[in-house]
């Protein structure tokens, strides 16, 4: 009964207090954030979600590795909170921890199959650690006519610039920039240039600049 009592706790609809974390959060209002959803931890037996919460207002503000913490205590209260893996890989892979943030995103992919962000993040992950063949394979999985994300366009070309086709990947953001526009690019701009700057420069191959 009690493990029942926890889980309707946990499904319950927001609050009017949570709702105005989350939307101080989304609104990157740092300091609005962090003193609601601190208030709602403080009145109330954390539920995962406010935890989860919590941990993402610190990701926000660069603080990864508190981030963390948040997401596990938030695991430990709901341990079906897919999201909450999805989080972990976010903050292992801000953190560079390539290996890490793999596992939390195949986690988080096994809950949550299609997720085209997180296969994304494969993708990003395994060209960082060297691994184009399963990159490649991520990569395949994407959707080049996806009309909401340009998951697609990010992942070819973090593979071309891993392979040094500096050329082929500039188009490919260029065709994403253009399909989708400023704002939905900017989404994913930030990701892919932490993943840029993380690789080593590579030489223009002569062969594929011919191509």
């Amino acid at each position: 009964m009690a493990v029942l009592a926890c889980m309707d706790l946990q499904a319950a609809p927001p609050s009017e207090a949570y709702s105005n974390a989350f939307a101080a959060y989304r609104a990157g209002q740092w300091e609005e954030a962090m003193q609601r959803v601190d208030a709602l931890l403080a009145a109330e037996p954390p539920l995962a979600r406010t935890l989860e919460l919590k941990g993402r207002i610190l990701h926000g503000l660069g603080r990864y590795e508190e981030a963390e913490k948040f997401y596990f205590q938030a695991l430990e209260k709901d341990p079906g909170l897919a999201s909450a893996h999805f989080h972990l890989g976010e903050a292992a892979f801000r953190r560079a921890s390539w290996a890490d943030a793999l596992q939390y995103y195949s986690v988080h992919l096994r809950e949550q199959r299609g997720s085209r962000p997180t296969a994304l993040k494969m993708v990003y992950c395994y060209v960082a650690s060297g691994n184009p063949t399963d990159a490649t394979k991520w990569m395949q999985a994407l959707d080049p006519s996806d009309e909401l994300e340009p998951t697609y366009y990010f992942a070819r070309a973090a593979l071309a610039r891993a392979l040094g086709k500096d050329a082929e990947a500039a188009e490919a953001l260029r065709q994403a920039r253009t399909i989708y526009g400023n704002e939905i690019y900017a989404r994913f701009d930030a990701d892919y240039a932490f993943l840029n700057a993380k690789l080593p420069q590579k030489k223009q191959d002569p062969a594929a600049a011919a191509e």
